[in-house]
């Protein structure tokens, strides 16, 4: 069994394809292949449509999202 293909499917509709060859990459897949419904939205999208109090916002400094108060006294809005 060197060849084989895993498929995955999220709740939200995303489909993904793994593409296993062990005679080529013994450690990894050698291909993903991931297919989106029609209309998906990427997280940034769906920030966009929402109100400034209701969006996440990054916290460079320690690395992960935020809400809008806690946005609001570090100034990064």
């Amino acid at each position: 069994m060197e060849k084989y293909t895993q498929v995955f499917k999220t709740s939200d509709g995303i489909k993904t394809t793994w593409v296993w060859d062990k005679s080529i990459a013994s450690k990894g897949p050698v291909s993903v292949e991931i297919d989106y419904p029609k209309n998906f939205k990427n997280f940034e999208e769906e920030q966009e449509e929402l109100p400034a109090t209701k969006r996440q916002y990054f916290d460079e400094v320690e690395g992960y999202y935020v809400g809008y108060q806690t946005a609001k006294r570090k100034g990064i809005i």
